[in-house]
């Protein structure tokens, strides 16, 4: 009995600490139950949390990706459609460029001698130019050579080209500059050319201010039409006095000398330059000797036989006078094989007014 209430008041206070330090096991489920609920639900509201936030930033991600690869996709498109662009402007150019140069030098190609030469050719006939004294050299037709180039030429610019037909301007001729002019001795510059059709011009330079100080511009085009020689010339007035010149086609004329007869002057004035003497034509004028004849206001036509039944139809448009020349034997090495027929205006020098444009124009065929 006294040994039961000795010990009672520790085994009350062993169920009082049991109460509070060791809680029943009902009570620590209930508080386990609690504290798994409210882990379970931090968890789900970590977790959605989490999950919200990785999409957002997946979303955020893939929407700058996005706006990458579209802002180099239009760089990229930029630049390929400037460049695409410069390309194609920069090849236009190049072909227009291009182009017009291979037009304008189609058929020029450089001589022995160093010289441009420009060839024609339509249907049955071909011609040569030089663009140095700006001068036909050759036209032929069918095969036959129509003009003539003298044996003494020379073709390295130390003198004119003598034969064909080479320009005898500002001057016909002896008289105040250089005989026949400046412009058979010149370079000439070439404007375009074409299979049938090339253009040349002339302006002035120090050389030729020093003999004639005119501003000036020549243009030439000498061209194949119909299987005939065309070479059509402008004189303008780029000045603002008026200024004369005489001038002509000093065309040299493949033929035989003793076959030759030119038709179309009968009733013509004439001054025979040898002799200096007035005159009337009053036949074909035929070679047997030495001739350098001015014939006055000449028709538009001249018929010329060349020997071997060959004829050549010379047409003249603008020019005033015609001229013949033969040598003779002051060329023994050639005078039989060539004689010159020439559309002139030399009788009376030509005036062109300031602005104005003088034409002229022979065909042969």
């Amino acid at each position: 009995m006294q040994l039961a209430q000795a010990l009672s008041p520790m085994f009350a206070l062993g169920h009082q600490n049991r109460l509070f330090s060791a809680p029943s096991s009902s009570a620590r489920g209930a508080r386990a139950r609690s504290k798994k609920a409210a882990a379970v639900v931090r968890a789900e509201v970590g977790t959605g949390r989490g999950v919200c936030s990785s999409r957002f930033r997946a979303l955020l991600l893939l929407l700058l990706m996005m706006m990458i690869i579209l802002v180099k996709s239009y760089s990229h498109f930029i630049q390929s459609h400037v460049s695409s662009s410069r390309a194609r402007r920069a090849d236009s150019l190049f072909l227009s460029v291009h182009t017009r140069r291979r037009r304008a030098n189609a058929n020029n190609e450089q001589t022995t001698g160093g010289l441009e030469m420009v060839t024609l050719k339509s249907g049955n006939a071909t011609a040569e130019v030089y663009t140095f004294g700006g001068v036909v050299t050759s036209f032929k037709k069918n095969g036959r050579e129509v003009l003539y180039v003298r044996p003494d030429a020379k073709f390295d610019k130390s003198k004119p080209i003598s034969g064909g037909v080479p320009h005898c301007w500002p001057q016909f001729g002896p008289g105040d500059i250089q005989v026949h002019g400046f412009a058979r001795n010149v370079d000439w510059e070439l404007v375009s050319a074409s299979e049938d059709t090339m253009t040349m011009k002339l302006t002035p330079s120090e050389y030729t201010k020093a003999m004639w100080d005119k501003e000036f511009e020549v243009v030439e085009t000498v061209s194949i039409k119909n299987d005939a020689l065309v070479c059509e010339l402008a004189v303008t007035n780029k000045g603002s006095e008026p200024f004369t010149f005489t001038g002509s086609f000093h065309t040299y004329f493949a033929a035989d000398i003793d076959a030759v007869e030119v038709k179309g002057l009968e009733g013509c004035e004439s001054f025979d330059r040898l002799k200096e003497e007035n005159g009337k034509v009053a036949a074909p004028i035929t070679c047997t000797g030495p001739i350098d004849s001015l014939y006055k206001n000449a028709p538009s036509q001249i018929d010329l036989a060349v020997g071997g039944g060959n004829s050549v139809k010379i047409t003249g448009a603008g020019w005033k006078d015609a001229v013949v020349w033969t040598p003779w034997t002051d060329m023994e090495a050639c005078y039989k094989e060539f004689v010159c027929v020439e559309n002139a205006s030399c009788a009376e020098p030509v005036t062109v007014a300031a602005g104005a444009t003088w034409t002229a124009s022979t065909k042969l065929e």
